[in-house]
């Protein structure tokens, strides 16, 4: 979380004085009422403010007497250090009102807290009570994280006190009233975890100079004392949490051991205002924030300035701190320019590989082979490198898993992938017409992301599940003479497609019932773009079909996509309209009778209300199964 530092505010004597001042002799102008109820408002977020930006620069991790000009913020906190509060933070090199012979034992004090209760005779009240205890224990034989206090101390430790990888942990002690401050130092410094530092807060507190006395006695370089002569309550203790300098490796092992769906989620600050999508989330998706495992996959040959453009593009991406596993595919032709491109880019995002082959393997290899999934939860984005991405396309692949996949209430098995482009044509049609979806859904949201029969190939995530059944259906139904494929679309050009690995996705996802889930937003902006530039199939030479890049090529979306969507956050799964492979408004049931009553998958269902379904692991047809 960052602090929003606010513009320089008016001088305070004065200002109040004048609000206050008619009011002062009980007899307020006539129709200034709204106005005071006003200036209190203001005075109240004016205040808010000012301590939020007051405790940040009270933390010890800000010494304000070694950069005094640091900015107008420095300047300001200076000066307001002294106007109505006082805080003053104090670390054992700071205070010279501490003699250095003081000794943790001349200044302590001590106090027992007495925790016991009253004990009743009430036997219903004392059989309730042991019930509740009992329940209580019995859950905690049976759960993880719920151990008690002589179970855990049981427990081997995680930690290697001697590893790399030792934790740097920040104590916050609040105090006030209470004479624990010495016994709670005296424990942290006995602890087999050291601490890193130690933040003793005395916020209005009367015990102020003894417990400073206190801190200052331990002469530790790790213990600092922070005081206010005003009481910040309980957001000055969580304000100052916010400044410490310690790690979060802690907290993060105290989520993975969780089994009550905690998740921790760390957004660099630059992200946090692109996100606020995560407030329409359901709870119950939040938990897997950190479950998926996206991988960016790219195909490459002999394009070097292409493939630069799209590695610039995808560098200037917001990726919420997660890693983006990156891969590069290259043919056995590749040239010498590629392959420095390849070798010499810096991906800060996560691991880079690359991958050779040692024979020529054509568009068709080249793309499917590019990537499988290694679990359920590992999704893979293909782009070829005449593609563009937006800043945003990632924001959108994971707001759309989390809505449409990761939410236990959601049920949608149809959805096989994710499209990061929004087509301008009919693609399987003989004439390609143009096609326009803002105009197609107006009346139900000019914006409304759309499920397609059709799978994207100029940018698109595809989930794990159905890439392992599209890849054993390939091997069973693949052919270099299309006229040989038994599968047979009506009215579609895709039918005497050569060589492409888009026919047989197509074919699979029509027999099958599956469908894309397609953005839609002014202009037909889109979260990638397709340059169209000669390749395997566009220009080639036995390609009879001529391309018009006005018809392919897209504007990038630049602005956060969330303000157009339909009450600013994707819609239910339920409301999302459906098109089949030609553009025509279907059903998801209609989709899945489409293709069972055409009856050419690899399995042949003598009911037309059944399709195929296959062994989700494995990818292997299974049975047929009514829809």
């Amino acid at each position: 979380m960052g602090f929003i530092r606010p513009p320089a505010v008016r001088s305070g004597g004065d200002y109040i004085e004048s609000i206050f001042g008619e009011y002062s002799t009980g007899k307020p102008k006539p129709g200034r009422k709204l106005n005071f109820v006003t200036a209190l408002t203001f005075l109240q977020f004016a205040f808010a403010v000012y301590a939020t930006v007051l405790l940040y620069y009270m933390s010890p991790s800000i010494d304000l007497r070694t950069k005094p000009d640091f900015t107008w913020a420095t300047k300001w906190a200076h000066n307001m250090r002294s106007y109505i509060v006082t805080p003053h933070v104090v670390s054992h090199f700071q205070d010279s009102n501490i003699p250095a012979t003081l000794s943790p034992a001349e200044v302590c004090e001590y106090e027992k807290i007495d925790f016991s209760q009253k004990k009743s005779n009430d036997e219903k009240m004392i059989k309730m009570k042991r019930e509740l205890y009992d329940d209580v224990l019995e859950f905690q034989k049976k759960n993880l994280g719920s151990e008690s206090l002589h179970e855990l101390m049981k427990m081997k430790s995680k930690w290697a006190l001697n590893g790399p990888n030792k934790p740097k942990v920040t104590v916050i002690l609040n105090h006030f009233k209470r004479k624990t401050l010495c016994a709670q130092l005296d424990s942290l410094l006995h602890q087999t975890l050291p601490f890193h530092h130690v933040w003793v807060l005395a916020f209005g507190s009367p015990n102020e100079a003894s417990l400073r006395r206190i801190a200052g006695s331990y002469n530790d370089s790790r213990i600092s004392f922070i005081s206010s002569n005003y009481d910040f309550k309980y957001y000055g203790r969580f304000q100052i949490a916010l400044q410490t300098e310690a790690d979060l490796k802690a907290l993060k092992m105290a989520t993975e051991t969780n089994v009550n769906g905690t998740a921790l989620v760390l957004l660099p600050r630059a992200s946090i205002s692109k996100v606020l999508w995560m407030a329409d989330l359901r709870s119950t998706a939040l938990p897997n924030w950190n479950k998926m495992r996206v991988s960016v996959n790219i195909i490459t040959q002999n394009r070097a300035q292409s493939l630069l453009r799209l590695l610039k593009s995808l560098s200037n991406a917001y990726y919420l701190g997660d890693e983006i596993p990156l891969s590069f595919n290259m043919d056995s032709k590749v040239d010498e320019e590629t392959i420095k491109v390849v070798t010499t880019f810096d991906w800060p995002h996560g691991p880079k590989t690359l991958r050779r082959r040692i024979i020529q393997g054509g568009l068709i290899r080249a793309v499917s082979e590019s990537w499988y999934p290694a679990s359920d939860d590992d999704f893979g984005l293909l782009l070829e490198d005449d593609i563009e991405v937006s800043p945003y396309y990632y924001l959108w692949i994971k707001y759309s898993l989390l809505a449409y996949h990761y939410d236990p209430q959601v049920s949608f098995p149809e959805l096989s992938s994710i499209s990061l482009y929004t087509p301008k044509i009919v693609e399987v049609v003989k004439e390609r017409p143009k096609w326009n979806p803002t105009e197609f859904f107006k009346q139900i949201h000019p914006h409304t992301p759309y499920l397609h029969q059709l799978p994207c190939s100029w940018g698109a995530v595809f989930f794990p599940k159905q890439w392992r059944e599209f890849y054993v259906y390939m091997n069973m139904r693949f052919t270099e003479n299309a006229k040989e494929n038994p599968v047979q679309i009506p009215k579609s050009r895709t039918n005497g497609w050569q060589a492409s690995w888009k026919k047989f996705l197509i074919d699979m996802m029509y027999l099958r019932g599956y469908v894309s889930l397609y953005p839609n937003f002014p202009n037909q902006q889109s979260f990638s773009t397709n340059h169209m530039e000669p390749g395997a199939h566009i220009a080639a030479k036995d390609n009879v079909v001529k391309h018009d890049k006005t018809d392919f090529e897209v504007p990038l979306l630049m602005d956060d996509f969330r303000n157009f969507l339909p009450n600013l956050k994707l819609p239910p799964a339920s409301k999302l309209p459906s098109l089949n492979l030609f553009n025509v408004p279907v059903s998801l049931k209609g989709l899945k009778a489409a293709g069972a009553k055409l009856g050419q998958d690899v399995l042949r269902c003598n009911n037309v209300s059944e399709i195929v379904a296959v062994n989700h692991q494995t990818g292997l047809p299974a049975r047929c199964m009514k829809f």
